[in-house]
């Protein structure tokens, strides 16, 4: 799960996209909004998973140093 690097090419897209809708007056059709959103879902679920992993991990953590 490298959620960084994802986070950083969805930002890259959406920044694009942003550039061509004020710059050139583009229009942006619902799939690339679509296919935007399901990206924004698998990464929040893959932050969901690491959050609840760290959850486990600082309680294994504590339990062997206390």
């Amino acid at each position: 799960m490298c959620v960084d690097v994802s986070v950083s090419d969805l930002e890259s897209v959406i920044e694009e996209i942003r550039k061509d809708v004020v710059g050139r007056r583009c229009r942006v059709n619902m799939t690339e909004v679509e296919k935007l959103a399901l990206a924004l879902s698998q990464l929040s679920r893959s932050l969901a998973a690491l959050r609840g992993l760290f959850a486990v991990l600082s309680v294994v953590y504590y339990s062997v140093m206390y």
